[in-house]
C-alpha cells in the first residue's frame, strides 16, 4: 500500500501498488481505478496528471498489509 496525494486539493488516499517498473508504477485506487505514475527526477517519487489534477506518490512510505 502507498499513499497517493493530489497536489491541488491536498487530499490523500491509500492505493495498492500492483506493479513496479524502472520508470513507472501502477496502482489501484479505491473503486478499482487504475493509475500509472511516472518517475520524477527525485528518488522514489512518481507523478501523473488526470482530469486536470496532479497526483504524486512517494514510495519510501509503503505500508504493509
Amino acid at each position: 500500500m502507498v499513499t497517493i496525494s493530489c497536489t491541488e486539493t491536498a487530499r490523500k488516499t491509500e492505493a495498492e501498488l500492483i506493479k513496479t517498473e524502472k520508470n513507472k508504477i501502477t496502482v489501484i485506487l479505491p473503486g478499482f481505478i487504475k493509475m500509472i505514475l511516472y518517475k520524477d527526477p527525485k528518488p522514489n517519487f512518481y507523478v501523473t496528471n488526470s482530469c486536470g489534477l496532479e497526483f504524486t506518490c512517494d514510495t519510501t512510505t509503503k505500508k504493509m498489509c
